[in-house]
């Protein structure tokens, strides 16, 4: 009896503590549709298996969640969670259609979460300050029209080239897969390439109007999952060599890949991998 008390507690001591608080902001904020990237972790949460371990005691864990229809989040707790060091956590906010208030939250998210040792603080406040902008920007909307000024970044934004990647959960389905490359040969003016499988990955490269349009399409679209990775704008203009990246358009078409490695081959030769790999933990 002695032995089996002993035993539990060992067992309690190795838990993964990123586990048991992912259960819980399940359990407390189930709209926010909670999601990790291993079908495995997710599907210990949804159990409320507080013994699973993952099954790499080395890497990362990856969580999404939508606070809204315009805001996703992506939360990376790396092995070290919960720590002192802010490293322990990374948060990035998306805000659909919008890079100006994208930037906004990211930087005050930045600055307002000294401590990222508990995900039970960071995520109401997340919420908090996403519904304090919100606030803000209906209030300013009603106080001033800006109808010359949207135009005028239409114009611009039409004529800078953006790069999305976009991963989902899975791309099998041959109408999907037709579309995507009709949208991006026919419709629009964008090459990049799309890894079918799972998981699956969409690269798109072209003006920033067919680049926004093209993701408001297929995010319509009946998905399990599929998100945001990052959007680099601006290529033509800005200075990526300074991040390694290329200073102008990487892709010459659009092309579909079965192979991963085959893509993570032609990205290093393109010396454009770096996001890919850090999203994935590689």
């Amino acid at each position: 009896m002695e032995q089996q008390r002993e035993n539990e507690e060992d067992e309690e001591d190795t838990d993964d503590p990123r586990i048991a608080e992912l259960i819980l902001i399940k359990s407390m904020y189930p709209e926010l549709r909670l999601q990790c990237l291993d079908d495995q972790l997710q599907r210990a949460i949804d159990e409320q298996n507080f013994h699973y371990h993952h099954f790499d005691d080395v890497s990362s864990i990856t969580v999404l969640f939508n606070v809204d229809e315009s805001l996703e989040c992506r939360l990376t707790m790396s092995v070290d969670y919960p720590s002192l060091d802010s490293n322990c956590l990374q948060i990035f906010c998306h805000i659909i259609s919008n890079k100006n208030q994208q930037k906004q939250l990211n930087e005050r998210v930045e600055n307002e979460l000294i401590e990222r040792n508990s995900l039970i603080q960071v995520v109401p406040k997340i919420i908090e300050l996403w519904n304090e902008m919100k606030s803000s920007l209906s209030s300013d909307s009603k106080s001033k029209s800006n109808n010359v000024n949207i135009e005028k970044q239409s114009d611009s934004h039409s004529n800078q080239i953006d790069r999305y990647w976009i991963y989902s959960h899975h791309i099998y389905s041959k109408i999907k897969r037709k579309s995507i490359i009709d949208l991006c040969r026919h419709q629009y003016h964008l090459n990049g390439f799309m890894l079918i499988g799972k998981p699956g990955l969409i690269c798109i490269e072209g003006p920033g109007d067919d680049c926004q349009k093209f993701w408001q399409t297929i995010r319509s679209w009946n998905w399990q999952r599929i998100t945001m990775i990052d959007i680099e704008e601006n290529l033509n203009n800005s200075q990526h060599s300074q991040s390694n990246q290329s200073t102008t358009t990487t892709f010459e078409s659009f092309v579909e890949y079965i192979d991963r490695s085959a893509v993570f081959q032609m990205l290093a030769a393109k010396n454009s991998d770096k996001i890919i790999k850090n999203y994935l933990g590689i």
